[in-house]
């Protein structure tokens, strides 16, 4: 395999854009996957040892119905929340393979000011990295939120610190997910 060595836009030509990028997101991806299995095997083993999934094989309900309604629902909270803390590492990955493989990106600029002295720059990509990382773990968290049944926002309190920050503090209790969902509305 030889990815190509210049640059095409989508637009110009899709599938060798998809074939310059294969490589590189192969890469990135690899680097996380055998964490994210591994997370994914003990999670999943945790909560099939659970009562109410005991529960409901007692009862007989089908495999399927256990494996989906109970089992991957509140295993999925851990695994998703393991997937948002890589994010910054995956950002990390990217800047290096950007380089490696002559791709145009954020994370190519970023190496290009530094070795150019280009602080500004360099402040605004980590700037554009630490809101993407930001954005991220905030959808990890609403995520959070709506796929587990007994999580639901109660209220939400902000208040001033001695420095100015807004100090925002997110209440969270045990209760129905449809009550949730009113609340985001």
């Amino acid at each position: 395999y030889s990815p190509p060595t210049q640059y095409v836009s989508l637009l110009e030509n899709p599938f060798q854009n998809l074939q310059m990028f294969f490589m590189p997101a192969l890469l990135n991806a690899m680097t996380q996957a055998g964490m994210q299995l591994r997370t994914v095997r003990t999670v999943t083993l945790d909560v099939m040892r659970t009562d109410y999934v005991r529960t409901a094989w007692a009862k007989g309900t089908p495999e399927r119905r256990v494996m989906f309604r109970h089992a991957f629902r509140n295993g999925l909270i851990p695994v998703v929340t393991i997937i948002g803390n890589s994010v910054a590492g995956l950002i990390g990955g990217s800047v290096i393979l950007e380089n490696i493989f002559g791709i145009p990106g954020i994370g190519n600029q970023v190496i290009s000011a530094i070795g150019n002295r280009d602080y500004p720059l360099v402040q605004g990509c980590v700037l554009v990295f630490a809101l993407f990382t930001m954005v991220v773990n905030l959808l990890v968290d609403i995520s959070t939120i709506l796929s587990a049944a007994k999580v639901h926002v109660s209220s939400l309190n902000a208040r001033s610190t001695a420095d100015g920050f807004a100090l925002i503090s997110l209440a969270v209790d045990v209760s129905d997910s449809q009550q949730l969902q009113a609340v985001m509305r």
